[in-house]
């Protein structure tokens, strides 16, 4: 048995912590319970229609068109704990310097170079120093392996 997903992987040149959800947000117009974003999903939102994505951005229902793409999480170290599209993550040197996005399954390539673009483009939007360092997308795949560790048999009377 085998458990997979996705995460995009935005490599950056400063703490992620600052601005994960708003950066997933404006990629992707994915928005987590906490709502950190929402300016940044409106954004999105605009963008991806002029490009002819479907959308919705009305009082009573907001989506994206990555809805389905998008996985929400608890993450460990969330204190708030509401699910989350992304979270902070360290860097080869160790510093939590990375965004990672869930993601269900892979994106079209259309979809990908669409969220590519966006995530380029959110320094220039952001304006706190921040680089975009490079964008990876990884298969993460858990196999569970049953092992006996113990049994006991009986025989039947």
């Amino acid at each position: 048995m085998s458990d997979v997903s996705y995460l995009l992987i935005v490599e950056t040149n400063s703490y992620a912590g600052n601005f994960e959800r708003e950066l997933t947000a404006w990629s992707t117009g994915v928005v987590g319970e906490c709502g950190v974003g929402n300016d940044e999903a409106t954004e999105f939102l605009e963008a991806a229609a002029a490009m002819g994505y479907t959308v919705s951005d009305d009082d009573e229902l907001s989506f994206s068109p990555f809805d389905d793409l998008m996985e929400l999480r608890i993450n460990v170290g969330n204190s708030a704990l509401c699910m989350r599209p992304c979270s902070i993550a360290k860097n080869e040197a160790g510093e939590y310097n990375n965004v990672e996005m869930y993601l269900y399954r892979t994106p079209s390539e259309k979809d990908l170079a669409f969220i590519a673009f966006r995530i380029n483009s959110f320094p220039e939007y952001w304006k706190h120093n921040v680089k975009i360092l490079g964008i990876k997308l990884l298969k993460r795949e858990t196999v569970v392996l049953d092992s006996e560790v113990w049994s006991e048999r009986h025989a039947v009377q």
